[in-house]
């Protein structure tokens, strides 16, 4: 039998800012071994691959049937959860967000103390948001590009090693621009997930060692918000507030 994951973790942040470099410190500490990243998960078709290497961003009903495709597939998935690198990116992909989070916490409450309760876990949501400003940006993806160069020089001269990925908007500075210009037009988007999902905004321009501290206790405070297993099981057949005052307005209709 299969079960969606329990926990979900979301990273997103501009271009340069240290998702990729963070993802393997998140996944220990929320205990997580499955990791999908947006990049690499719409790259699959050429024409969207060239749309991602000039800094656009790609359609919505594009990105979000990817991601419910990888998250659902029974073959991958880890029912302890999963962290996502690089969504939500626009006000549809967060309304998708929640609508999930709504969906999952219904199956969770309607299984509650059936046999297939196992089978649907409360549902944790986390998210993580870094953010750098546009020089930090540039300068960093600009590094990344040398480095890449530079590693895989080394590679092809030794004949030994593994090649890395040398992303085409690493190396021209408009393209860089281009990239923190479209995280910018939608970054009303993260103020939009902060109604749904409390967090605070993480300040990256440090090291990554003090930017990991900072995602470590935004972490922590994000599941300290959380009611314990002991005590949602005993008010979750409560009806929400939210259900009271909408039941109220239809029945004086």
């Amino acid at each position: 039998a299969w079960s969606p994951p329990r926990r979900w973790s979301g990273s997103t942040a501009p271009p340069g800012s240290g998702k990729g470099a963070n993802t393997p410190f998140i996944l220990q500490s929320r205990s997580l071994s499955r990791s999908i990243t947006m990049s690499d998960l719409l790259e699959t078709s050429p024409a969207l691959k060239a749309r991602i290497d000039a800094g656009d961003l790609l359609p919505d009903s594009l990105v979000c049937d990817a991601l419910l495709d990888a998250i659902f597939n029974p073959e991958a998935a880890d029912g302890a959860g999963v962290l996502i690198d690089g969504f939500p990116r626009t006000a549809t992909q967060v309304d998708l967000l929640k609508c999930l989070f709504d969906k999952l916490s219904a199956l969770s409450k309607a299984a509650a103390g059936g046999p297939d309760e196992w089978r649907f876990p409360r549902p944790a949501f986390r998210v993580v948001v870094l953010y750098v400003d546009e020089e930090e940006s540039v300068r960093r993806q600009m590094a990344r590009a040398r480095l890449a160069a530079l590693h895989n020089a080394r590679v092809l001269d030794a004949g030994a090693g593994e090649l890395v990925e040398e992303r085409p908007t690493d190396t021209d500075v408009a393209k860089c621009k281009r990239r923190f210009e479209v995280f910018r037009t939608h970054y009303s988007t993260c103020l939009k997930l902060q109604r749904f999902f409390p967090f605070t905004l993480i300040d990256a321009l440090g090291s990554l060692e003090d930017t990991r501290a900072q995602i470590a206790r935004e972490l922590r405070y994000q599941s300290s918000l959380d009611l314990d297993e002991a005590t949602y099981a005993a008010i979750r057949h409560l009806p929400l507030a939210a259900d009271l005052v909408r039941e109220a307005r239809q029945a004086l209709v």
